[in-house]
């Protein structure tokens, strides 16, 4: 399926802070046609369908954008996901619902803060749609004012940036991570701005730049206590890092519209953590202070708050922010701010049979039933992102209950026990997480985070795009 081109009303945008989430699973098909319980003539395969459901209500949204606007002056609109995984043609439900929050024009807090829909470091968000989305949300609030969004991403494939600007997106785009100077020229083609981390990258960037004889727009990286990219400017290096930003600057072929950082501990609790993140917070403000005056301009941007510290540091909103997690309405911080989960991932009942006791379930036999018992295959595996740690720890969620996982979990499919659950059956709905079953939880177990989960979801995975309970549509980001 090639790039979406749906249009949206303008009437429909209140506000920028938002994310479009990966999705919700679907695996191959286990075509064995048993299926025991009393029921010789199913053939134990799921048709395909669609769970009709929304994870955010009118009255949850307009408490949540309340609860941001009162904790920390940041409202956000929020979409809803939904999924459902079943047997036969891959088939996946994400449902998409629109969250509306109030957003001052001018406020840049939350207006600049972009994306408008982020996709994962893992790229299974359809970057292009994301763009446009992002873009139309932009254009429904500014009307012709210049735009107040930037799309934030990590991507390994420029590609989609190329299909979204095909299809007339001009929203600003911001790549955080690497790109290989070979691919200046597109990055300028494509009217992207590039990250800069060292003077290496900047001396490489500008050398292409001039080659290509275009301007690349870049904001620069700070490395103000993550210890992972940025220019070094605590302590001693504070001289030789403004130096070397500064030098950045000046390059020809370089537009230096903004400076960032990223803090490493904003969202840890304790007094040492709060100072850690306050040190990095005022080293970052001493660097631009410093930077700005050696150059006599200022930085058009300037963001360094993530997840962390849009919910605890509100100082530190500058220009823009880049909340993570929170988008997805997951974590304790999404707790604190009363937002709902915005993506919930199911899937049904492909098989069932009865086994009775002492019969080994699964690879290695490390669960054996101890009494008659009702099993249920269902089509989700460690493929698709259901972490094999999580093997035998876990339980999935029906109708009638939590159902504990059985057994190993296998590459494309697991089991899960079904004992007294008689109302649950084939082609019924399990929930893997979301409102019923939750992820923190399932995050634990796995000794992880929510956010490793979310990002787990493999491309395999279809997603359908669902609006106000109406498909708007469907993909496959893997394609043959």
């Amino acid at each position: 399926m090639g790039t979406l081109r749906r249009r949206r009303n303008s009437g429909e945008y209140a506000g920028l802070l938002c994310s479009l989430l990966l999705g919700i699973l679907l695996g191959r098909v286990q075509e064995d046609g048993q299926h025991c319980d009393g029921e010789d003539d199913a053939e134990g395969i799921c048709n395909s369908g669609v769970v009709d459901g929304s994870a955010l209500s009118g009255l949850a949204v307009e408490e949540a954008a309340q609860a941001l606007r009162s904790q920390n002056e940041v409202s956000r609109r929020n979409c809803a996901h939904e999924g459902s995984r079943h047997s036969g043609d891959p088939v996946v439900l994400l449902l998409l619902e629109e969250v509306h929050g109030s957003c001052p024009q001018n406020d840049h807090s939350q207006s600049l803060v972009g994306p408008a829909e982020v996709a994962p470091d893992n790229g299974v968000v359809d970057e292009a749609q994301c763009i446009a989305d992002a873009q139309e949300s932009a254009d429904a609030q500014n009307g012709d004012a210049e735009l107040q969004a930037v799309c934030v991403a990590v991507l390994i494939d420029l590609e989609p940036v190329g299909q979204a600007r095909l299809n007339d997106v001009t929203m600003p785009i911001l790549i955080l991570g690497h790109t290989p100077k070979e691919q200046v020229s597109r990055l300028i083609k494509y009217h992207i701005t590039q990250a800069v981390s060292c003077e290496a990258k900047a001396l490489e960037y500008s050398e292409e730049a001039v080659k290509c004889g275009g301007i690349l727009k870049i904001h620069i990286k700070v490395d103000t206590g993550m210890s992972r990219l940025g220019y070094l400017c605590d302590g001693d290096h504070f001289e030789t890092g403004v130096a070397g930003i500064c030098h950045g600057c000046s390059l020809p072929g370089l537009d230096a519209e903004g400076i960032f950082t990223h803090f490493a501990v904003s969202d840890e609790p304790g007094e040492d953590c709060k100072k850690y993140t306050e040190h990095q917070f005022d080293l970052f403000m001493r660097v631009i202070e410093e930077v700005e005056k050696r150059l006599g301009r200022k930085f058009a941007l300037r963001h360094c708050a993530n997840t962390g510290a849009v919910a605890r540091y509100p100082e530190t909103f500058l220009d823009m922010v880049r909340p993570g997690l929170l988008l997805y309405g997951y974590g304790e911080f999404a707790d604190e701010l009363g937002l709902l989960p915005v993506m919930t991932l199911k899937t049904t009942v492909s098989t069932i049979k009865i086994y009775p006791a002492g019969t080994a379930i699964s690879y290695g036999g490390i669960f054996k039933t101890e009494h008659t018992t009702r099993i249920g295959v269902v089509p989700y595996g460690y493929a698709d992102g259901f972490f094999r740690c999580l093997s035998n720890r876990c339980a999935l969620m029906t109708k009638e209950g939590p159902a504990p996982q059985r057994g190993k979990i296998c590459m494309d499919m697991c089991m899960i026990d079904l004992t007294g659950k008689m109302g649950v059956d084939v082609r019924s709905e399990v929930e893997v997480f979301g409102k019923q079953n939750s992820i923190n939880d399932l995050a634990a177990l796995a000794g992880t985070i929510p956010y490793e989960l979310t990002c787990a979801v493999s491309k395999r995975v279809p997603r359908i795009y669902i609006r106000n309970g109406k498909v708007v549509e469907k993909e496959l980001l893997l394609r043959g």
